[in-house]
């Protein structure tokens, strides 16, 4: 008889509600600076999270062989004054699209025949809004973070090795950083930082 198999919980090292906190904290800094005119927020993601894609990928030019078909598709997000407002754009973009958009903008010379081939995101833009930029809409009701989740969350990943990206985290082993620019071992006084900023701008609310 097979003895039942030992499931043990392990913290999790990633928390969502920080990451949308420290997005929408960048996008109230931005809103209320003098630079909202004349500047793009552009947020994409390098993961789907596991949601099902009813749509096969696109084949793209690329000199590369193995990177001639797009994977299934992450979310993005552009902000800024010139943008469309609560917009769905139905053109297809890649993660070159921000390298293509700043190409075509600053009349620059494509990187590769991939940037040059690649939508930019223009159709993000407003045309009536280049000459006539709007602020940008207010934030929705600031979240909640409970800072005792997190400082309970940093107490069970003390001591814990790394789970995710283990080659930058032996790559930054072998460089030999300096004690005061490591902050890897310093994550809760990071967020702690980031998010009292985020607090001041009235993106999020500490508990």
């Amino acid at each position: 008889m097979k003895r039942p198999r030992t499931i043990t919980r392990r913290a999790a090292d990633h928390e969502v509600r920080l990451g949308q906190a420290f997005i929408g904290s960048v996008y109230a800094a931005l809103r209320s600076s003098p630079q909202w005119n004349r500047c793009l927020l552009v947020v994409t993601y390098d993961e789907h999270g596991g949601f099902f894609d009813h749509l096969p990928p696109p084949a793209v030019t690329d000199e590369n062989a193995a990177f001639r078909r797009l994977g299934v598709r992450v979310p993005g997000l552009v902000a800024g004054a010139t943008v469309r407002r609560g917009a769905t754009v139905a053109k297809t973009f890649d993660h070159v699209s921000v390298i293509a958009t700043l190409t075509r903008r600053f009349g620059l010379r494509p990187l590769n025949d991939r940037a040059g081939a690649t939508n930019d995101l223009s159709a993000c833009i407003d045309p009536a809004l280049v000459d006539n930029p709007r602020p940008g809409p207010a934030l929705p009701p600031a979240p909640v973070i409970p800072m005792a989740s997190l400082v309970e969350r940093d107490r069970q990943l003390a001591g814990l090795p790394p789970r995710h990206h283990r080659e930058l985290w032996q790559a930054a082993e072998a460089l030999k950083l300096p004690p005061a620019l490591d902050r890897r071992r310093q994550s809760l006084a990071v967020a702690e930082h980031w998010l009292s900023a985020g607090e001041r701008l009235r993106a999020l609310r500490l508990r």
